[in-house]
């Protein structure tokens, strides 16, 4: 390395920052798992790279979400839901590795209709992530009003997300 020598040192210790620190720089904190390989679930769910987590609590696990996360004691507890044979819900907790979320400020803007500026991609998550289709422009969607990462949820059951610069609000008028 020419005049420059690395040395090895302990000096240094790398520690995770607890999720609940980093969330609390944000006002309005959202939750997008970041991990390319995702997390899998024997084959019953899984969370994709850029896809958005939903906050709740463990008794939201089976109302209607299968998947919620909550934090608790600098952790990001997860709970997932799914029927067994009898038809039941199973709850099944677990524990995130919170270095696998990246934390965005969810900008909260008026619920309605939005119109689509020119053509573009619809995506799984606030992210470029999974291809969710091809949109049209002159589309007109339902949002709930939730901006993540210049993405815009739209959608009233199974949401996407379109970058907000390329939707403009519908005048109800």
């Amino acid at each position: 390395m020419g005049q420059y020598r690395v040395q090895a040192t302990d000096l240094v210790v790398f520690k995770e920052v607890p999720i609940d620190i980093r969330a609390s720089f944000y006002n309005n904190p959202a939750y997008v798992m970041i991990n390319h390989k995702g997390l899998k679930f024997e084959g019953v769910y899984s969370l994709e790279y850029g896809e958005l987590l939903t906050v709740g609590k463990r008794e939201d696990a089976c109302r209607p979400q299968i998947f919620v996360v909550s934090i608790g004691k600098g952790k990001l507890n997860y709970y997932l839901c799914a029927g067994d044979i009898e038809g039941e819900d199973v709850i099944t907790p677990g524990i995130l590795d919170s270095t696998d979320i990246r934390i965005f400020e969810k900008i909260i803007r008026n619920k309605g209709l939005y119109i689509l500026t020119e053509d573009t991609e619809q995506y799984s998550g606030p992210m470029i992530t999974k291809y969710h289709g091809e949109e049209l422009k002159g589309t007109v969607f339902y949002s709930p009003g939730i901006e993540i990462n210049g993405y815009l949820m739209v959608g009233d059951v199974n949401f996407g997300f379109i970058p907000a610069n390329l939707l403009k609000p519908v005048d109800g008028k």
